[in-house]
């Protein structure tokens, strides 16, 4: 199964999503974007899609404004929604959703980096 890669106004949407925060750090990841705060990723992009990490409540209040659960190549991930696609052109609401994850993820414990394994 080949993704599609995210196309220039999804990748737009991202980058004016990204919170100016100086514990925010974007990067690449399978093609995609990702904003992580912490080490944990908050934020990122998936095809034509906006996905965030969101407490269960949100999570629930998103899927009822017509999010969807993110699921790539049919594997779940638990605490991820989809962004409306409806909502992708409302910049400040859509803020508002951003927010709430960056909060949610801040809250983690930072991830500690696994040591690299030993290359034979």
């Amino acid at each position: 199964m080949k993704m599609e890669k995210p196309g220039s106004e999804i990748l737009a949407v991202f980058e004016r999503q990204v919170p100016d925060r100086p514990d925010v750090e974007c990067k690449m990841m399978f093609g995609a974007r990702g904003a992580w705060v912490n080490g944990n990723m908050f934020m990122g992009t998936f095809e034509q899609d906006l996905a965030l990490r969101l407490p269960e409540d949100a999570r629930a209040e998103l899927q009822a404004a017509g999010g969807q659960q993110f699921a790539p190549m049919g594997r779940t991930m638990r605490e991820y929604v989809l962004v409306p696609r409806t909502m992708l052109a409302d910049d400040a609401r859509r803020a508002e959703w951003v927010d709430r994850a960056v909060d949610f993820v801040a809250a983690m414990p930072p991830k500690v980096k696994k040591p690299k394994a030993p290359r034979r």
